[in-house]
């Protein structure tokens, strides 16, 4: 799966010199169908040029005095999330691309948009399992201590053959606004990891998590009896020692810890109860 912005930015990178003047510049953009240009001086990125910056000179001013020189740049190894979460905080339809602060490729909002709807659930808007894993990978390479929580819907296939399809969506839909609307962007990670299962990658205290996690499990419970759906739902949760982790061990380690949380949650139910903590 694509999860960086390396995979699919493009290249080689079409630019424009401090000297060109708009006209080139817009000629070069018309050439090669595209919306801007990186502005290039002592090989090093100085400014963009878009279309919009064409539109607004006369043709004959030099790009120098057109571009926009506020640049905003991405690393290459950074996620598709990122880049995307970039272009969106600064309103902004491309980012040129660095490694080792030289130039090497150039990335567009469509060309995210393409490669997130790919990792996004269709039915709860979520993202999918490659996202959870990407980031799992780096808090644990970075030697962040996570925790991992899965939340299953017990006997879901069985539900689903008592009350249809149509209900069982409902179901996963209402658990999925409900983990939504109460994780915090600065510490949890939320996916539908697969059919009937959700995965939170958190960076919390683990004292906090056990409380954190009654409580999701409350407000699920609240919920589904609300909209008289009758279901319920354990969380395994597993967690992991602060150490930094070689970059080819943390995948590994991820997998553990999410086998770990499934394994917690299945014993859960065995014993009747909506809770289990390893580790």
């Amino acid at each position: 799966m694509i999860f960086k912005v390396k995979s699919i930015m493009k290249k080689p990178v079409i630019t424009a010199s401090l000297e060109d003047s708009v006209l080139k510049a817009s000629q070069r953009m018309q050439q090669y169908g595209i919306g801007g240009l990186p502005v290039i001086e002592n090989g090093k990125p100085v400014g963009i040029i878009t279309s919009r910056d064409v539109r607004c000179s006369h043709p004959n001013r030099i790009v120098e005095d057109a571009m926009t020189k506020e640049l905003i740049m991405i690393n290459q190894d950074a996620s598709i999330w990122e880049a995307y979460e970039v272009l969106e905080k600064n309103k902004i339809e491309r980012l040129p691309v660095l490694e080792n602060q030289q130039l090497v490729g150039m990335i567009t909002k469509s060309d995210l948009l393409v490669e997130l709807g790919k990792n996004t659930d269709p039915l709860t808007g979520l993202n999918t399992s490659g996202f959870i894993r990407f980031i799992g990978e780096t808090l644990l390479f970075e030697g962040k201590e996570i925790i991992v929580l899965l939340f299953d819907l017990d006997d879901f296939g069985q539900f689903n053959k008592k009350y249809g399809h149509v209900t069982g969506d409902k179901c996963l839909k209402i658990i999925s606004e409900v983990l939504s609307r109460t994780i915090l962007p600065e510490t949890d990670y939320l996916c539908r990891y697969g059919g009937d299962e959700f995965v939170i990658i958190t960076t919390r205290m683990k004292d906090e998590v056990v409380n954190w996690a009654k409580y999701l499990l409350t407000s699920i419970e609240k919920e589904v009896k609300n909209n008289n759906l009758l279901i319920q739902v354990s969380v395994g949760i597993s967690a992991n020692q602060q150490k930094p982790i070689p970059n080819n061990e943390a995948s590994a380690l991820l997998d553990n810890l999410i086998n770990n949380a499934s394994l917690a949650s299945s014993k859960a139910k065995k014993e009747g109860q909506s809770l289990l903590m390893v580790g």
